[in-house]
């Protein structure tokens, strides 16, 4: 518990010499439509006490994207775009936005998601300049189907995040509450890079490495802040689960070995029901 509370006071700052900074960062990759709706919901944020940076890298082949920016560039959007060369790849592409970032609190924005209320980030200002041992955000989100009225709401629950700020971080295995990075922010100290060896458990991972080595207080944020695009057929994610489901279990192997040792499956789970559950897997 003191190491716990050594590393979360190295969050606190001066809240009287400048505002707060928030760094949007959209790692893209063509879609120039879905980019201009998320660009749209940055620059359309209003309120006080927060800066604002956007930072976007671009691993497209085409120029789709560097239009987009300049589009936003010219109506006098300040706006720092790295174009790849040569491509980097999901994992890659998202630790290069992030590690551009010069902000207090950073978040990872896909460019298909968008935030759904422009108070978004006076809410985030609020929250982090009114506890500095606050360290990691994690928002409800609408996920938006296309052709699709129903919106289906998500996001952590009360007990969830009481049990992470209790050490219980391994809550994560078995249900990602915290949903997309779109929906999740955290204070620039608190910075890991995505683990390359994972595509389809790449945010889960990268939870689980901040709170982990970091040892953040998580604060919920309880009305659908972020919009979600789901179910499109270029997503990462569908690519995997209709391509390659077989590399979902390998992945889940791999998270499991990093994060998850055998004890504490048992523990978690009981030991004839995880022995069973591993055996059928083959992560035995």
């Amino acid at each position: 518990m003191a190491e716990r509370g050594k590393l979360r006071r190295i969050f606190a700052y001066n809240q009287g010499d400048t505002e707060l900074k928030i760094s949007i960062c959209i790692p893209a990759y063509e879609a120039p439509r879905l980019l201009f709706r998320a660009l749209l919901s940055v620059v359309s944020q209003s309120g006080e006490g927060f800066q604002t940076e956007i930072v976007v890298t671009d691993d497209s082949r085409s120029d789709a994207v560097q239009n987009v920016v300049r589009q936003f560039q010219d109506k006098g959007t300040d706006i720092t775009y790295v174009r790849n060369q040569p491509s980097l790849g999901a994992p890659g592409n998202w630790n290069k936005a992030l590690r551009l970032a010069t902000g207090d609190v950073l978040t990872l924005l896909h460019h298909d998601d968008f935030f759904l209320r422009n108070d978004y980030l006076a809410k985030l200002a609020q929250v982090y300049s009114s506890d500095p041992s606050i360290g990691m955000t994690m928002a409800r989100s609408s996920w938006i189907r296309p052709l699709s009225p129903t919106r289906l709401q998500r996001g952590p629950s009360k007990r969830q995040i009481l049990k992470l700020n209790a050490g219980y971080m391994l809550e994560l295995f078995g249900t990602n509450f915290a949903s997309t990075p779109s929906a999740v922010t955290f204070r620039s100290q608190c910075l890991e890079d995505y683990d390359k060896q994972f595509k389809y458990l790449l945010d889960v991972d990268h939870y689980l490495a901040i709170l982990k080595l970091r040892s953040p207080r998580v604060k919920r944020l309880d009305k659908p802040w972020i919009g979600i695009n789901v179910e499109d057929p270029g997503q990462i994610t569908n690519a995997i689960v209709f391509r390659n489901p077989d590399s979902i279990k390998a992945e889940w192997k791999a998270l499991f070995a990093k994060w998850a040792p055998r004890d504490f499956l048992i523990r978690r789970l009981g030991a004839t029901k995880i022995s069973k559950a591993l055996e059928k897997d083959g992560l035995t």
